[in-house]
């Protein structure tokens, strides 16, 4: 469990809970994971959840793709003016409805694509962390 931030320490509530699927693609198997992720969390604190719910080191650059729009962490320095701070963007300013669809590349060499899949926001209980509640296969090494 990856605590949203001091707060949720101390049990006061976050935000409104995302059941969101992550899907690695283009593999012979199947590797996915369902998540609960609090809806106020930035694509930064996201991307920790993704590297270790899918088993992957944090050694390599990542962003994240929603519609035309690119987040990354501006640390990368990726020579891209249109590239957007991640840690300015909330889960819920871009997955609002069931089945809205974010991309995640983590490592460009090897362009590992994840799909982020919202499946249903929850009423209760609020999120204050992010849960991996099920999931099938292993990342590659």
């Amino acid at each position: 469990m990856i605590l949203l931030n001091e707060d949720s320490i101390f049990g006061k509530p976050s935000s409104p809970g995302l059941f969101v699927t992550v899907s690695l693609k283009h593999t012979d198997n199947r590797i996915w994971r369902n998540l609960l992720v609090p809806s106020d969390a930035h694509l930064g604190w996201f991307h920790a959840v993704l590297q270790i719910a899918m088993g992957w080191t944090n050694s390599h650059l990542h962003q994240f793709t929603f519609k035309d729009k690119t987040f990354s962490d501006p640390r990368f320095e990726l020579y891209d003016p249109l590239t957007i701070d991640e840690s300015k963007c909330s889960l819920a300013k871009l997955l609002t409805n069931s089945k809205d669809s974010l991309h995640y590349q983590y490592d460009f060499a090897d362009s590992w694509d994840h799909t982020i899949l919202l499946t249903k926001v929850g009423i209760t209980p609020l999120a204050i962390a992010a849960t991996c509640l099920e999931g099938g296969g292993a990342c590659p090494p």
